[in-house]
């Protein structure tokens, strides 16, 4: 399980306080079957509003294709919806358990220095 960010310039103002409730536009949550409600939760409890569970519609023919790469399908339409937005977005596997305090957290690279960060 892992957790990358992709981010702007423009995504967070300079200005702020640098934690992730200050910077983070969407957070993804790639899932193939797996209940997200708990994790929904655990992140709206911590102050994020813009989450959304990516779930994969294959193909008839993707579905013939080996498991791991239909996972990988389902991870290239997160990073899609990453690039086509300019804010930070969070991704992140229906088993990632967040810490309490998450949106807390701060920035791992400093945005000044960097177009985009992962």
């Amino acid at each position: 399980m892992s957790v990358h960010t992709l981010v702007t310039v423009s995504a967070c103002p300079l200005f702020m306080i640098m934690e992730l409730i200050n910077c983070v536009g969407t957070i993804f949550i790639i899932a193939y079957k797996e209940n997200t409600d708990l994790l929904v939760g655990a992140l709206k409890k911590e102050g994020f509003s813009n989450i959304e569970v990516i779930r994969p519609h294959y193909s008839e023919e993707e579905m013939s294709y080996a498991r791991t790469s239909r996972c990988l399908l389902n991870h290239r339409n997160a990073w899609k919806k990453c690039a086509a937005t300019s804010d930070l977005s969070i991704v992140m596997e229906a088993d990632f358990v967040p810490v309490v305090g998450f949106a807390i957290l701060p920035l791992s690279f400093d945005l000044s220095k960097k177009e985009q960060a992962w």
